[in-house]
């Protein structure tokens, strides 16, 4: 299933989707909500972002802080934690319509 919403719209048709017995097994997000991450009805859900740690995503101090502190997190948790766009596309592509 591709859901090309905004926010926490996936989050609502899920929990529509829900209600009438129905729980996808593969489901893409183009523009989720963070909450999305948390939401137990989206178990198995994909998504992908095309930013990247590189001016001029990192002009603003604040920008620049945000995207160290999720840099120094992400490390600790996964082996490859960089934004990769040509990469990301690729394999959500591969995995997300694969089974």
């Amino acid at each position: 299933m591709f859901v090309a919403c905004l926010g926490v719209e996936g989050n609502q048709l899920l929990e529509a989707l829900s209600q009438v017995g129905y729980t996808p097994k593969r489901h893409f997000y183009l523009y989720p909500s963070g909450l999305l991450a948390a939401y137990p009805p989206a178990e198995r859900a994909m998504s992908l972002t095309s930013s990247r740690i590189v001016a001029p995503f990192t002009t603003r101090p604040k920008t620049r802080n945000s995207a160290k502190a999720f840099d120094e997190r992400q490390r600790q948790r996964i082996a490859y934690p960089y934004v990769d766009p040509g990469g990301t596309n690729m394999q959500a592509g591969r995995f997300s319509w694969r089974r």
